[in-house]
């Protein structure tokens, strides 16, 4: 029985990981537009198997940051 209960939060943990955690990690802080934009460098790799857009968001003129 603690067998099955052992198994069974693995599996709840697990797919609560693939399914809202980890597509949250892949677009961390980008906009869905970033997310859905051509990037420098996307055309490397035609066919990738994974595929990550983030971002961050400075409240500065390009001049201040560089």
């Amino acid at each position: 029985m603690r067998l099955r209960s052992v198994l069974s939060a693995s599996v709840i943990a697990t797919a609560t990981y693939i399914f809202v955690a980890r597509p949250r990690q892949l677009s961390w802080g980008a906009t869905d537009r970033e997310c859905e934009e051509r990037l420098t460098g996307d055309d490397l790799i035609l066919d990738a198997d994974l595929t990550a857009t983030r971002a961050i968001t400075i409240r500065a003129s390009a001049g201040v940051v560089w």
